[in-house]
């Protein structure tokens, strides 16, 4: 005999599988939403993110890609990861080398890269950059020494540098460039290790 406790159980399992299943329905067109993910072999005549053969795996909702992007190269060493909505990258992307060690990370709008951190092989940044939606540099671009301080930062407005500015290794500033809406240059400050301004140079 089923006892009270145990038809409780049951209706709740019930209405947990109902919900369950109501969640997963879309009204609209009386219509299924299903992710599925695909598995496809890379073109050698037209490499994704540098790799000429592997796979990419991606998913696809309604035959729209959105989900999770990857690239796989010949030795399924993933070389590339990013999240796709609406056919767009968006948000983080990672970048490996053939050793799958992480190399790069950019940041995605649209599906266009509006940032990018460069990592060398011992896993240290010595590069960022940022871009506007031109995909021209557009911002700050700074490089830095091995000890992490920055070594050259670079001032970019829609792909044109306006100012450049090299530092010492102890983080004190060596040199400023100055440079007009033509790219030319017409100033330049150098400094002693001190921090002290040396000398100022007019073009």
């Amino acid at each position: 005999m089923i006892s009270m406790k145990q038809i409780f159980i049951i209706i709740f399992l019930l209405l947990t599988n109902q919900t369950f299943f109501s969640q997963e329905t879309v009204t609209k067109n009386d219509s299924v939403s299903t992710k599925k993910t695909w598995i496809k072999e890379i073109d050698s005549l037209h490499p994704v993110n540098g790799v000429a053969v592997g796979v990419i795996v991606y998913q696809t909702v309604n035959d729209t890609l959105e989900g999770e992007f990857k690239v796989y190269d010949e030795k399924e060493i993933l070389r590339f990861k990013a999240n796709v909505f609406d056919n767009k990258k968006e948000g983080a992307a990672y970048s490996y080398n053939h050793k799958g060690e992480l190399e790069e990370i950019r940041s995605y709008s649209n599906d266009i890269a509006i940032s990018r951190i460069f990592i060398d092989h011992r896993g240290r940044i010595y590069r960022t950059a940022n871009y506007n939606f031109k995909e021209l540099k557009h911002g700050e671009e700074v490089s830095f020494f091995k000890n992490g301080n920055v070594w050259i930062k670079r001032i970019w407005k829609d792909g044109k540098l306006e100012k450049e500015t090299y530092f010492y290794r102890n983080g004190s500033i060596k040199n400023i460039y100055f440079q007009d809406e033509d790219e030319k240059l017409i100033r330049i400050e150098n400094y002693k290790r001190n921090g002290k301004l040396k000398e100022v140079v007019k073009q």
